[in-house]
């Protein structure tokens, strides 16, 4: 039986290989262990700088300078985001690229090493390259491209700062790009994956939502009804709108996501399904949203000319004809629903937990308690995720983790404009507007959406489901589901969407359909990323090390 390998006070692996190397023309001491690689120079212990194998991307050396047969990696051409020109080494050298993590992002870098002896060279490289064969990390991609995306930048990004990570890091790739809306969907419901560590997206949210519908709509081999649950990791490369999934997994940076994706660091994340009369509509990743931000979306579509900036003009046009939408929310909770609210970071003990069997769909998907309200409401939103943004650098719901299990209900009652201005200020100041008293928060399973004009024959909810229903509303008694009186205006109005009804805003597509019944599915995904770093003190709010304003 092998011994286990002995580790020092710092808790990395004793050197597996030690020598002696030039770096910026002073003599350095290199170690090389199973889990790192470290250097210092000669005399100095305390300038030690070391590197996680894990943030090593890549090891290269400029082409010949190795023997005959031996395996010899060619230094690619840098990526715009790397600001270390390799140098000219005539051969004598070999270069190890690794990530490094500077606020919120990460930066490719690159150390060059220097021996005279080329003999000795290659020893290491070969070393170096077996421990990261040793890596789990993905060797081939499926990439998808959304050229008309966001600002129609994504060719561009992923040409300039996307391929030259994958072909430094020796990933094998198939290129594809979405000629229409569905593209990507249909693609990924058919194609044969055989072969494929991953998906890469690059583009926005919208694009994303293809890819994982796509992917946990795929038939299951023996035909069997499973519960959601994508076949591969999903990477994003930022590109378009707003990018709230990036933002929420990492940042919503190219090089960052790239880099991410070529270290095969992924996370689990729950999904939400959105269901109207018991018939699958979609699946949501981040957020889904009624009322104001749902006619935020509808009237933006006919401004896509206006590229990001539809979103503005046509937010600032709805606000001055912002209207509440009366109807009824029914919720099921769970226990722990009360527990307290801890931050969602890189390596938050929340998403890195053990998976638990009865968090999964065959059993108790439907324990818990079932609760109502009734509005009017300006808003009924459920998040996945933050959803961190430009707009809102905190998120829409900071509560919220990759995977919690939970689907994070947040309900705003009919209240004057500018108290509704007060609650979109705090969003995107990063000020938790869940104390606002128009404003309430919920940890939900389950809920579903019943607005006013579909009257009491039309309802979603089963019998059973009314039985349970517990009000948390004062105007309703004895906890029974009460559907609202139909009106005149369902009764003249055609089936479908009602005058009186708003559109719901998934993930940055329309679903006109008001009445829809919404479960979570939790870890049906794993996406490329880390999650959300931490920031050190003195860092910029973005995570880019720039200093800030002080906070008013």
């Amino acid at each position: 039986m092998p011994q286990p390998q002995a580790v020092n006070q710092n808790g990395a692996s004793h050197p597996i290989r030690q020598g002696y190397f030039q770096i910026n023309s002073v003599r350095h001491k290199v170690s090389i262990g199973e889990n790192y690689v470290a250097w210092e120079p000669e005399g100095a212990p305390d300038l030690r700088h070391a590197v996680r194998l894990c943030d090593v991307v890549a090891v290269s050396r400029p082409a010949g300078g190795g023997p005959r047969g031996s395996s010899v990696y060619q230094v690619p051409v840098a990526p715009p985001d790397c600001s270390i020109p390799a140098p000219n080494t005539c051969g004598k050298a070999f270069a190890v690229h690794y990530a490094e993590r500077v606020g919120r992002r990460w930066k490719l870098r690159v150390q060059h090493f220097h021996q005279k002896n080329i003999a000795l060279l290659q020893p290491w490289v070969d070393q170096l390259q077996s421990l990261l064969n040793g890596e789990q990390r993905p060797r081939r991609l499926l990439v998808i491209i959304n050229p008309t995306c966001g600002s129609r930048k994504a060719p561009n990004i992923y040409t300039k700062k996307v391929q030259p990570i994958f072909t430094l890091a020796g990933v094998q790739t198939e290129v594809v790009q979405t000629t229409h809306a569905g593209h990507a969907l249909t693609m990924l419901r058919r194609c044969s994956l055989h072969g494929q560590d991953g998906v890469v997206v690059v583009g926005g949210d919208g694009t994303l939502m293809e890819a994982l519908n796509g992917l946990l709509t795929r038939p299951s081999p023996d035909g069997s009804d499973r519960p959601p649950c994508a076949p591969l990791p999903i990477g994003v490369i930022p590109a378009g709108s707003t990018d709230a999934v990036c933002g929420s997994v990492g940042t919503a940076d190219p090089v960052t996501a790239a880099l991410l994706i070529v270290m095969g660091v992924t996370r689990w994340v729950d999904v939400c399904s959105l269901r109207t009369a018991g018939q699958l509509l979609r699946y949501s990743l981040s957020m889904i949203t009624y009322g104001f931000f749902g006619d935020v979306l509808q009237d933006s579509e006919k401004l896509r000319w206006l590229g990001p900036m539809r979103y503005n003009v046509a937010g600032a046009g709805r606000f001055w004809r912002s209207r509440a939408y009366r109807g009824s929310v029914a919720f099921r909770t769970a226990p722990g629903a009360m527990e307290p609210h801890k931050p969602c970071f890189a390596d938050c003990d929340v998403c890195l937990r053990e998976p638990v069997e009865a968090e999964g769909e065959t059993q108790g998907q439907n324990d818990g308690e079932w609760h109502r309200v009734s509005g009017p409401f300006l808003v009924v939103s459920s998040a996945n995720v933050s959803c961190r943004c430009k707009i809102t650098p905190e998120g829409m719901c900071p509560r919220a983790h990759l995977s919690d299990g939970w689907a994070h209900l947040i309900l705003v009652r009919q209240t004057s404009r500018a108290n509704f201005l007060r609650y979109m200020y705090r969003s995107a100041a990063g000020k938790a507007p869940f104390d606002l008293p128009f404003v309430e928060y919920y940890r939900v399973k389950e809920f579903e959406l019943l607005p006013e004009s579909t009257g009491d024959d039309q309802r979603l909810l089963g019998e059973a489901h009314i039985n349970l229903a517990m009000s948390v509303d004062s105007t309703a008694a004895g906890g029974e589901w009460r559907a609202p009186e139909r009106t005149a205006a369902a009764d003249t109005a055609p089936a479908g969407r009602r005058p009186l009804d708003s559109v719901w805003n998934c993930d940055g597509e329309v679903v006109a359909d008001p009445a829809v019944n919404l479960r979570v599915h939790p870890r049906a995904i794993r996406l490329f990323g880390r999650g959300v770093e931490r920031l050190e003190e003195g860092s910029g709010c973005c995570g880019c090390g720039r200093r800030t304003k002080k906070q008013i």
